[in-house]
């Protein structure tokens, strides 16, 4: 199945647990009831960011202004930012202080959320990360854990501790399922009570399958849920209180019980129309590409063909 590079499209839970889609083609919904939410388009690659405490969604794409979504009252605001370009950047939105901590080439930088219309991101210090390497982060507990660090064993983590503002000098190990060292995708699993989240999913870019980190303090522990059936990694994922979501490239949504096992689809007429819209517009895109360049003569004057090769994003079922 052919699947488009970068998945237009964010999702996020608000604070009561209900999940949403940000900047579909088609708009913007709520995926219990696939209510629509009025609001601007949004731009390719955005990212969701839940701020529990407001209620509120944080929307950041490159080159583009922050825009704010309240669920609340339903409206919408935008921040302009300064200071960072975040098209590499990989970040969290802190849950205690609504501050972002975006890392970008091995630096940590943060930007706080105050109501104001404009902020600014500031450096804050640089970690010490494998040259060449590029984190994954996640979050839980008031820290950020690193993933994705060849120099580490399976399970474990650099950790930079938010309310101090530094990095540990020591590395943490998680015990029971041992995540592997490579690319993938986190989300934050939050607190029906709105405290400060204990957990947080990874899925690695081997689907080897779904690890539930619990970084409550004396514990660090991981286990090991089912894979999601969709080996898509542009997918994008969020989790509400009790359950973790996949949307795919193509616009499939799966979820999974995260006191469960078994992944299921949640159909819908809005989301089989972006799929199929999704579907048409790649098929189109590669039956348009070149497939060969003008052939060539030998010294022997024998004729041959030369190939090339044009690599689109694929992902397989």
């Amino acid at each position: 199945m052919l699947f488009p590079a970068v998945l237009a499209s964010c999702i996020v839970s608000d604070s009561q647990g209900n999940p949403y889609l940000f900047g579909s083609p088609q708009g913007h919904f709520q995926l219990t009831d696939f209510k629509p939410v009025k609001g601007p388009s949004l731009p390719s690659d955005t990212r969701c960011f839940l701020g529990q405490f407001n209620n509120a969604v944080y929307m950041v794409s490159p080159q583009q202004p922050i825009h704010a979504y309240f669920f609340a009252n339903q409206s919408w605001a935008q921040i302009q930012h300064s200071g960072l370009d975040v098209t590499n950047a990989d970040m969290i939105l802190d849950h205690d202080t609504l501050v972002f901590y975006a890392l970008s080439d091995g630096g940590m930088y943060f930007l706080p959320i105050t109501g104001a219309s404009t902020a600014t991101w500031t450096f804050q210090r640089k970690g010490n990360f494998p040259q060449g390497s590029k984190p994954i982060l996640g979050f839980s507990q008031n820290h950020i854990f690193f993933l994705n660090n060849p120099t580490l064993k399976p399970g474990q983590t650099q950790v930079f501790v938010i309310h101090y503002a530094y990095f540990q000098p020591e590395i943490q190990t998680f015990t029971g399922a041992l995540w592997p060292q490579q690319p993938g995708k986190t989300a934050i699993v939050p607190v029906k009570d709105n405290s400060v989240p204990l957990l947080f999913a990874y899925v690695p870019n081997d689907f080897s399958g779904t690890y539930l980190a619990n970084a409550e303090v004396t514990k660090n522990t991981t286990v090991l849920l089912a894979a999601p059936p969709i080996k898509d990694i542009n997918a994008v994922y969020t989790a509400t209180f009790d359950t973790l979501y996949q949307l795919t490239s193509d616009y499939q949504l799966w979820q999974l019980p995260l006191n469960g096992n078994k992944w299921t689809q949640t159909k819908n007429q809005v989301l089989t129309q972006l799929g199929a819209s999704i579907q048409n517009t790649t098929a189109a895109s590669a039956t348009t590409q070149p497939t060969s360049i003008p052939k060539t003569e030998t010294k022997s004057s024998a004729k041959s063909l030369e190939w090339g090769v044009y690599v689109f994003a694929l992902a397989l079922l």
